[in-house]
Order: structure tokens, then sequence, then C-alpha cells
């Protein structure tokens, strides 16, 4: 058994999975000063934790690990942290690996794992992120962008007369106020976007590219864009386990 956890800047996920998978997820905000305790206490709902010896650690919020080092251990368990090069069947395409995310390392072990290569990933969150593996199992980071809720968030910042929210649904492209018109560009912009990253992706690999959408915001564009072979809403955990598992000392 292994605990995944997955911390990212808005929210931080938690995983036990089993041999057959993924038993139980939970999630807490990522308060860095709270964290700890509340993910303790989570926790405690886990199902199965006293027989998980090893949990991986995916971590894109420095100053929340060694608080979170700390609570993992005294639950008796060994801590792997997750980083470039801990898979053998990708490699980082970097000029400098480690300046690759962790957690698009994590997706891109577990689309390689379930696809081979080549493969795409997009994870929609604070950021939208694509990753790439080629058909050599070389991991290529792909574009980063302003993620839908940051992106509205930075436009309020910014324009004082601009503020909107994110739409539950696309709604009409010929907007008949402003705040349509902020729903509009999220609504239709994003799911624009992330097919025309695709189509580019296709073209600089030359051969077909299964993509797998997730992430938080996943969600809002499923259905909405084109090239998508599915959505696997907890493929970072997903990696973390695997890449866990694949290090941790056998049962």
């Amino acid at each position: 058994m292994i605990l995944a956890v997955d911390v990212g800047n808005t929210v931080t996920r938690v995983a036990v999975f089993g041999r057959e998978g993924m038993e139980w997820c939970g999630r807490v905000p990522t308060d860095c000063t709270g964290l700890p305790g509340s993910l303790g206490r989570l926790l405690q709902e886990a199902p199965g934790l006293e027989e998980v010896q090893v949990a991986g650690v995916c971590s894109v919020v420095p100053k929340v690990d060694p608080d979170l080092r700390t609570l993992i251990r005294e639950m008796g368990l060994q801590v792997l942290e997750i980083r470039p090069g801990l898979s053998a069947d990708i490699r980082v395409g970097y000029t400098m690996p480690e300046e690759l995310g962790v957690d698009r390392y994590a997706n891109a072990a577990a689309a390689y794992h379930r696809y081979g290569g080549p493969v795409a990933v997009v994870d929609v969150g604070t950021a939208l992120t694509m990753e790439i593996v080629d058909e050599r199992g070389v991991l290529w980071g792909g574009p980063i962008f302003p993620g839908p809720e940051v992106a509205l968030r930075g436009l309020g910042e910014h324009a004082a007369r601009l503020q909107g929210r994110l739409p539950d649904a696309a709604g009409p492209m010929l907007a008949s106020s402003t705040a349509e018109g902020i729903s509009a560009g999220v609504a239709h912009g994003y799911p624009a976007l992330v097919e025309g990253l695709i189509s580019r992706a296709r073209d600089a690999v030359s051969v077909p590219l299964p993509v797998i959408l997730t992430g938080g915001g996943g969600s809002r564009l499923q259905g909405q864009v084109a090239g998508i072979a599915e959505r696997i809403p907890h493929l970072t955990l997903e990696g973390i386990a695997l890449l866990a598992g694949n290090r941790s000392p056998a049962p």
C-alpha cells in the first residue's frame, strides 16, 4: 500500500493506492501554516492506512515540505520525494532536468505507463500545462499558461471594471454584457487555446498523439475540446504512486 501526496499551489490531494489501484482519496486547501494539521486530520479518515509503508510526496510548495515530512515520518512511514529521474522508463529532455515541475513529471510517468509514447497531458489547475513524451520516451515540458482562475484574478487586479467568475457552462459567444463577455472569454477561449496547443504538439511530434486531460479545472473543459483521448482526474496521484511503488522496498 502506498500513500500519494500531491501538494499543489491551491489544493493538496492525498490518496491510498493498493494492488487494484486507488482505494481512497481526499483533499484539503494548501495552507502553508495549517497544512500539516488539516492533512493529519484528513488522514485519520483514510481506510487501510495501517498497511501503508511508503508515502510518495510531490510538492510544488517548498515552504510546507519540512513540516510535511515530519508529519509523515511521525506516522511511521518512509518518505519518498518525487523528482525527475525516478522513472527508468522516461528521461527528461530539459537541459536542466531539475527545473521540471515534479507534478508534471508524475503526470508524464502515469501517462507513459498507460499509453507508451508518444503521449501528452494537459493539466488544468493554477497553471495550464502540457507535458509531451515522445516515441523514444523523452519527456519535453510543453507550454505553461495561466489557469482560468489565475487569468480571471489577474484581469480583475489590472482592470477594475472587469471582474468575473468562472462560468459553470459555456455561455453565448455574442455577449450582451461585460460579465457575459468575461465568461465567454474563459468558456470559449480556453477550449480554443487547448485545441490549438494539441494541434501544434501533434505537428511537433509528427505522429499520432493521444492526449490526456487532468487537473481540477479539467472538468470544465471535458466535452469542450476536440482531440482529448480521455480525462483522468487523479493522474498526478497515479503517477506519484507509480513512482513511489517502483522505488519503495519490497514488503
